[in-house]
């Protein structure tokens, strides 16, 4: 919808159906599926047909209120997938709905969705001080990382597909983040000598 000064008016409907609510640690599910390539474009698009339509669509069928996913090794999947270096996976966790058991939630996921089972959670790695989330609870610090990996989706979703994300745009866009928080004048960004920790 336009409005009379010409801003789009965001749908409410639409804004709830895709927004990460506080996820319930002890209901997560814990699925991923294997990267075809390493090369972004290709990645990208494997998320664009792979990740992004099954996620909107389970916010849209109210099957989950929160989601996160990340980039990992065999290491991260002990006793569920081969220890074979080399090989990545698309590391996905579901909070389901109040009214969704956890069964209803596994048989929504589409097959290639590999071996969903409970994972309960409690702190997240990397967030050490407790102390400083809101009710001490575990859960904010979840949240939040629900929401970086929703900023991460519609990164991909307004870029063309028949083009590269440019770097340039990625720190850029950090530095949107970061400087509102007092970080400097720059983004935070691994230089590619570091160590990447998967």
């Amino acid at each position: 919808m336009i409005c009379q000064s010409g801003i789009v008016e965001i749908n409410q409907v639409e804004r709830e159906v895709s927004e990460v609510e506080l996820p319930d640690l002890d209901r997560i599910v814990d699925t991923y599926f294997q990267i075809k390539s390493l090369d972004s474009k290709q990645y990208f698009n494997q998320l664009r047909s792979e990740l992004i339509p099954e996620i909107r669509r389970l916010f849209e069928q109210r099957k989950i209120i929160w989601f996160s996913f990340l980039f990992h090794d065999y290491k991260n999947f002990p006793d569920r997938v081969p220890s074979i270096p080399g090989i990545y996976y698309v590391h996905i966790k579901l909070c389901p709905s109040k009214n969704v058991t956890m069964e209803d939630l596994k048989q929504s996921l589409p097959q290639h969705f590999t071996d969903p089972i409970l994972y309960p959670c409690s702190k997240l790695d990397g967030v050490e001080c407790l102390d400083t989330l809101k009710d001490q609870n575990w859960a904010y610090a979840w949240k939040h990382f629900g929401e970086t990996s929703e900023w991460v989706l519609n990164l991909i979703e307004t870029h063309d597909p028949e083009t590269e994300i440019p770097l340039q745009h990625v720190i850029q866009f950090l530095h949107f983040a970061t400087n509102p928080l007092l970080i400097g004048c720059k983004s935070i960004f691994l230089p590619q000598e570091k160590e990447w920790r998967f």
